[in-house]
């Protein structure tokens, strides 16, 4: 096997063990499934040359929708959920989802890590307290 090809199949490995543990996290945690799969993506492709923060967020953000739909399948075969909440939020959510897209190739991509990591860092403020 040469360098190449070894280095491809550990590549591999790394996202399926990525991919493995970040859907664990997704449906344990109902969380940081997209935080694994950030570091993931932006490992796996500095690697190959190509670091793109915007199309890792992109691709992230699809991953993600697969892992909390398996997730949220998951959970409602479970136990029962509110319904009418879920209407609620899912609507802003879509619309908010949208807006975020559109605006985030206008953003400057030190602004944009910075807005992430105080929104992860109120975010774990919050679930300690």
């Amino acid at each position: 096997m040469t360098t190449k090809n070894k280095s491809t199949v550990k590549s591999l490995f790394f996202l399926i063990a990525m991919g493995a543990i970040a859907g664990f996290c997704n449906g344990f945690l109902g969380a940081a499934g997209g935080l694994i799969l950030l570091y993931a993506l932006r490992k796996a492709n500095t690697s190959k040359g190509y670091d793109s923060v915007r199309d890792n967020f992109a691709s992230c953000v699809l991953i993600v929708l697969i892992l909390s739909i398996v997730s949220a399948v998951t959970y409602s075969a479970k136990s029962s959920f509110d319904v009418s909440t879920l209407f609620v939020l899912a609507l802003p959510g879509a619309i908010g989802g949208i807006c975020g897209a559109l605006i985030t190739d206008k953003i400057n991509v030190s602004l944009l890590k910075l807005v992430f990591s105080v929104i992860l860092i109120i975010a774990g403020f919050n679930m300690v307290f």
